[in-house]
């Protein structure tokens, strides 16, 4: 090879460099942002799933020094009770929780009580309530609601991110 063709080869691999990597460093936003927002929705799914085979009021806590949520039931099922499919209620659920990952942050919308976490209530008959939370996923940021009557999470991405 000539001293030319060799230049010319590193500049291209050079632009071609200068072109991936910078679209490489925003794959793991977009991977953590799904990820994050599977792990919210699997938990309020299972929330929402455990009110109604249960029969008892469930709340979905956040804490936010260990950035867990947890599954708490208000009542437990009695003793010997059976769930819809004729199992032992107790053996249908084990405490679930599930952590965030690193990079994801939740935060109450309002100033909040350093010792109240905040917590989703889901109900027997499908309905749910809770304070809405402002998500932060790396640099994107959204505010995460819970529908009242499906128990199902809502993300809202918050306007002017850069």
């Amino acid at each position: 090879f000539t001293l030319i063709e060799l230049i010319v080869v590193l500049a291209i691999i050079m632009l071609i460099m200068g072109l991936v990597v910078p679209r490489v460093g925003r794959l793991p936003q977009g991977l953590l942002v799904k990820t994050t927002t599977s792990r919210l929705t699997s938990a309020f799914r299972d929330a929402a799933l455990r009110a109604r085979a249960q029969g008892a009021t469930v709340r979905l806590v956040y804490d936010p020094e260990q950035k867990l949520l947890s599954l708490e039931q208000d009542q437990a099922a009695p003793l010997g009770s059976r769930g819809r499919d004729g199992r032992a209620a107790q053996a249908l659920f084990r405490s679930k929780r599930y952590k965030l990952p690193r990079g994801g942050h939740l935060a109450m919308e309002e100033a909040a009580d350093e010792d109240v976490f905040p917590a989703f209530v889901f109900q027997a008959d499908g309905g749910a309530s809770g304070p809405p939370l402002l998500l932060t996923v790396g640099r994107l940021k959204y505010r995460l609601e819970v529908d009242a009557l499906t128990g199902r999470p809502r993300l809202i991405p918050i306007q002017g991110q850069g």
